[in-house]
């Protein structure tokens, strides 16, 4: 596995604890739904970044 694929799957992993701190939020009794809107728009962001660089050619 090279350098590029290495951090690409690191942030595939930063992006599983934010999808669970999400889904936490989420099956809160009283869930912030502002908070998971942030949370939701860091995730896309990563996993753009993760696609970009994993896949590259």
């Amino acid at each position: 596995m090279n350098l590029i694929d290495r951090k690409a799957t690191k942030l595939l992993t930063r992006s599983q604890r934010i999808l669970a701190d999400m889904t936490g939020e989420a099956l809160c009794e009283h869930p912030q739904k502002a908070i998971v809107k942030v949370m939701l728009a860091e995730l896309k962001e990563m996993l753009s970044e993760f696609e970009d660089a994993y896949f590259q050619e």
